[in-house]
């Protein structure tokens, strides 16, 4: 896990402690199920999507780097703020947002990056057939 990995700004495939978090949010999340036979299925299909995740080469990038000092300091203090008070009041559908915003945050951009490398080669070849 992340072993051979130089860049300290990224992990190589979801952390472990991130899939976990996306289980247990879900599992907080319907704690009550609705359906027991349906929760069992997306229980077994998120599973597999985490492992899947956590042995990808995706990147996810690492919050150890993040520096909350910087910038608009009270900007970051309300959104912190407001994210706390979600966690407290809001406390299974905001812990959801929040494991499946950092889990979806490396499909996300690895989709981002191969459209712009496409968009990018699509553009230098019609600006060299226009020569």
């Amino acid at each position: 896990f992340n072993a051979n990995v130089q860049d300290l700004k990224h992990f190589a495939g979801l952390p472990i402690p991130a899939g976990a978090g996306v289980i247990a949010a879900m599992v907080h999340l319907f704690q009550t199920p609705l359906d027991a036979s349906l929760f069992r299925i997306a229980m077994v299909a998120v599973t597999y999507l985490v492992a899947f995740l956590m042995i990808s080469t995706l990147r996810y990038p690492s919050l150890k780097q993040l520096n909350l000092s910087r910038g608009k300091s009270h900007l970051n203090v309300l959104i912190l703020a407001v994210i706390v008070a979600g966690v407290i009041w809001y406390s299974q559908p905001v812990l959801m947002a929040i494991a499946t915003a950092y889990a979806a945050s490396g499909v996300v951009a690895r989709l981002y990056q191969l459209l712009r490398y496409r968009f990018r080669g699509s553009e230098e070849l019609s600006t060299k057939s226009a020569d």
